[in-house]
């Protein structure tokens, strides 16, 4: 029989009656092949925390405690998590990620945020003994992979907290079962020891998280603040010289348009004035011009009209001499023509009549079989006896038949 002893506020009195509960159902209902696999990954977790520290204050030994627990209490300690195998998932992720830590395969170099020539107020990025001695455990848990000037892994984290979140409820139902003084004391108190130890070492690396996290933030929000700062800044003074500059443009602009005006004024005048001399010299070149072009045109015309006449009296010329030549060629192939059609129509007319004959002959023939055949249907139909001695009759060999 489990029965806690109250000995605090409610919510103890909870944790110890859950624990109490868990206890109440068969304590080994694990099988043997996953304590084994729990215990292994709870040990590499512990131990890889372990050696990450770097500071020997931040080192809880958490895997020296996990070491020091029997099987029977790393079975309990099974039973009292909540979810072992969601503990066991985070727990690996962690363990796995310092496969992206620097001096790995898959380290991923630092990303480059200078960018000099943009920048005018670059992000004052933390540094210093104190800040990393605090953060120096997160290269080595694969945890910043890209660098101090960059946040942490979101990935990593999750897992980090899925497992603390894990240890932190494993170590208070634990210890309100040690500190109840109940029947599983024994067993209770070595595993919230331990997983206290293990949720202390991972709430360390979370807080190193999330102090790297935040001063990344303030650095990155301070630069963007001051430059917007220096952008308005700048914005201003550029206004003011496109003020100035749209003034000079301005000026220049208008005296160039006068310079324009005079330079068109000028030369409108020294055009007309050219015009004027040489207009009288144009008129009369035009004139003699029109007058020769006149003179070639009528005689060329005269020349054109001769010529076509001398063609039309050589066409009829020809034409006459040629007519009455053309005119006998054609009565002649006329006459051939005709004479051609009539032998045809005679050869035409002759095979229609043969193939009439052949048709009416063809068709005596069938009506001759088609009345042997209704003789012979109306035989097949008289009973025997009453046949007539006309019946067509065979030698057992085919029928024939002369017509």
């Amino acid at each position: 029989m489990c029965t806690p002893i109250i000995r605090g506020h409610l919510a103890r009195y909870l944790l110890a009656l859950f624990a109490c509960l868990a206890l109440s159902q068969p304590l080994y209902a694990q099988s043997q092949k996953d304590l084994n696999e729990f215990s292994q990954v709870l040990l590499e977790y512990t131990y890889h925390l372990d050696n990450a520290a770097a500071l020997p204050y931040r080192n809880f030994a958490a895997s020296d405690k996990v070491m020091a627990l029997s099987n029977d209490e790393l079975k309990a300690f099974y039973d009292y998590m909540p979810d072992p195998e969601a503990f066991m998932k985070a727990a690996r992720a962690v363990i796995e990620a310092d496969q992206n830590a620097p001096g790995s395969a898959g380290y991923v170099p630092a990303l480059d945020k200078s960018h000099p020539a943009a920048v005018g107020f670059p992000p004052d990025y933390p540094s210093g003994n104190n800040y990393d001695a605090f953060i120096a455990t997160l290269p080595g848990l694969g945890l910043l992979p890209a660098g101090k000037t960059n946040r942490t892994s979101a990935d990593g984290v999750g897992a980090t907290y899925i497992a603390f979140h894990a240890l932190q409820f494993t170590a208070l139902a634990a210890q309100a079962v040690c500190d109840a003084s109940l029947v599983a004391a024994p067993i209770a108190c070595p595993i919230a020891g331990t997983a206290n130890a293990a949720a202390m070492a991972t709430q360390v690396v979370l807080n190193q998280t999330a102090y790297q996290d935040g001063l990344i933030d303030g650095a990155e929000t301070e630069a963007a603040y001051e430059n917007t700062v220096i952008l308005i800044g700048q914005e201003n003074d550029l206004a003011a010289d496109l003020t100035a500059h749209d003034t000079d443009v301005k000026g220049a602009l208008s005296t160039h348009d006068m310079d324009v005006k005079s330079s068109l004024s000028t030369h409108d005048a020294d055009i007309k004035s050219v015009l004027n001399t040489q207009g009288a010299d144009i008129t009369s070149a035009l004139n003699a011009h029109d007058t020769d072009i006149k003179s070639t045109v009528s005689t060329h015309d005269t020349e054109i009209k001769s010529a076509l006449s001398t063609h039309d009296s050589d066409i009829k010329s020809a034409l006459n001499t040629q007519g009455a030549d053309i005119t006998s060629a054609l009565i002649a192939h006329d006459t051939s023509i005709k004479n051609a059609l009539a032998s045809h129509d005679g050869d035409v007319k002759a095979l229609l009549a043969n193939l009439q004959a052949g048709v009416d002959a063809n068709s005596a023939k069938l009506d001759l079989l088609l009345s042997r055949q209704l003789e012979t249907i109306r035989l097949l139909h008289t009973p025997e006896g009453r046949r007539s001695t006309d019946v067509p009759a065979c030698d057992g060999g085919p029928c024939s038949w002369n017509y």
